[in-house]
C-alpha cells in the first residue's frame, strides 16, 4: 500500500537496510520486514531501528505465510 511505501521511505529503509522491506514493528524497537534480495517466497526478518542496519537482520519465518500464524506469539515460545 501507500502507506507502507511512505513509511519505508520517511525510515530510510532502503538507505540503511538495503533489500529490505518494512512492514511493521514488532512494538519494541524492531521493524519487520520482507528479505526482498533472498527472493520469493520473501523470508521474514527483524532488524532493529538502532542501528538500523541490513548485516542486524535476524530472519524469523521463511515467508509471509508462516508469518501469519506466529502473529501475537511470544518470541520466546517459538
Amino acid at each position: 500500500s501507500e502507506k507502507v511505501i511512505e513509511l519505508n521511505s520517511s525510515y530510510a529503509v532502503a538507505e540503511f537496510a538495503p533489500g529490505l522491506l518494512g512492514l511493521g514493528s514488532n512494538g519494541g524497537g524492531e521493524l519487520i520486514a520482507l528479505d526482498t534480495s533472498a527472493g520469493a517466497p520473501y523470508p521474514v526478518v527483524s532488524v532493529p531501528f538502532v542501528p538500523m542496519a541490513r548485516e542486524e537482520a535476524r530472519p524469523i519465518c521463511e515467508s509471509v505465510a508462516a508469518l501469519v500464524p506466529l502473529v501475537g506469539v511470544d518470541a520466546g515460545a517459538v
